[in-house]
């Protein structure tokens, strides 16, 4: 082998090495995001139940009593960037003598993003449904679960939507 080749494989096997060290060091040590998804899916959840937990005041139980501002506040969580055409479902009929795991809101569309698809978990997604519950907490549950759901007594987030002030 003469020591030109020899000079061009020494090199570019090195620039190899380099760039497999600086892709693997950036894997594991950079921070990942994890925007949009079920991140963000469950943070609106959450505070679509709280909105509606909030209108809970033993009176106004139906959904279509609520107040104008709190439909108009629902309507404008319904429709976000980050979560694309997902639609979200506030129970429609709620009371606060249900039970603390009764979910309130949920979101449609699963996303395959909670936990992080990284190396280490082979870039494996676990597609989930966002939910908030009674009690203030929001989880994901399995698409299998969300189809046990009873929709009906669920309404979009985007049927409030021009929902006027007085």
């Amino acid at each position: 082998m003469s020591p030109l080749t020899q000079r061009v494989l020494l090199w570019g096997g090195c620039a190899c090495a380099a760039v497999l060290f600086g892709g693997l060091t950036l894997s594991v040590m950079a921070r990942p995001t994890n925007c949009g998804g079920n991140s963000f899916a469950l943070y609106n959840c959450r505070q679509i139940a709280l909105l509606a937990l909030a209108e809970l005041d033993g009176v106004r139980t139906s959904a279509d009593e609520w107040a104008a501002m709190a439909k108009n506040d629902l309507a404008k969580r319904g429709k976000d960037l980050w979560t694309g055409d997902a639609v979200y479902l506030v129970r429609s009929n709620l009371t606060t003598n249900l039970p603390p795991a009764t979910i309130v809101a949920i979101c449609n569309e699963p996303f395959g993003n909670v936990p992080q698809p990284m190396w280490w978990n082979l870039y494996r997604r676990n597609p989930a449904h966002a939910v908030a519950r009674m009690d203030g907490t929001a989880d994901l549950i399995s698409p299998d679960d969300f189809s046990r759901l009873a929709l009906s007594e669920f309404t979009a987030t985007t049927n409030f939507a021009g929902t006027t002030l007085p």
